[in-house]
This record gives C-alpha cells, sequence and structure tokens, in this order.
C-alpha cells in the first residue's frame, strides 16, 4: 500500500514559516544538503515535513496539511501568538483550520 514519505512546504519566510509549525508542536532540524539551500526537516511518523525557502515571489503552491494535534486550542493560541491567521474556528467537533505564514490552510484535530 502507498504511504506519504515526503512533504515538502516553501515558504516566502523561512524562519516565520519555521515557527508557525514549532507552535504547533512540530520539532525541527536544520539541514543542507550539497549546494541546496539551508532548510528544516521534521519527522512525522513515518512522513518527514520540509520547509525549504521560496525559489521566486511568484513560487507557490496550494499545499492543504491536517495535523492531529492533542491540544488543538492551545496549539491555535501559539501559532496566533507568532502570527497564523485563524480560516475556521475551533469548533464543537475539536477542530480548526489555521492559516500558516504563506497561506496554506492547515487543519487540526
Amino acid at each position: 500500500m502507498p504511504a506519504l514519505t515526503l512533504l515538502v512546504l516553501r515558504a516566502a519566510d523561512l524562519e516565520r514559516t519555521r515557527r508557525f509549525y514549532e507552535a504547533l508542536g512540530l520539532v525541527f532540524t536544520e539541514e543542507k544538503h550539497g549546494g541546496g539551500p539551508v532548510h528544516y526537516a521534521c519527522a512525522l511518523g513515518a512522513t518527514v515535513l520540509e520547509l525549504y525557502p521560496r525559489r521566486a515571489k511568484t513560487d507557490r503552491d496550494d499545499v492543504r496539511i491536517g495535523l492531529a494535534i492533542a491540544n488543538v486550542a492551545a496549539a491555535i493560541a501559539a501559532a496566533l501568538d507568532i502570527g497564523g491567521g485563524v480560516h475556521r474556528a475551533l469548533d464543537a467537533t475539536g477542530t480548526a483550520v489555521l492559516r500558516d505564514p504563506d497561506g496554506r490552510l492547515v487543519d487540526l484535530g
């Protein structure tokens, strides 16, 4: 059965985007491969999430991410403190949708 092993997000402000995802509880390590750019990687089970700098102003993605978070309300508060936005507020089902610093939707549940 196929499984997702890698997800790469490109960020206009790499450090701000890293801080956003760290506010949600992810832990990144700094990496650099050969002549490539410095970027960040985080293991999420069998999947690696990598944050890379955006290559050009027009380089944009429409990726939507879903994360299982132990304390959604606390994660929302932490993300808002560092500049994230709310797309859909925490509801009775315990889920919410945020916007990361690059405008991507991030489902929390």
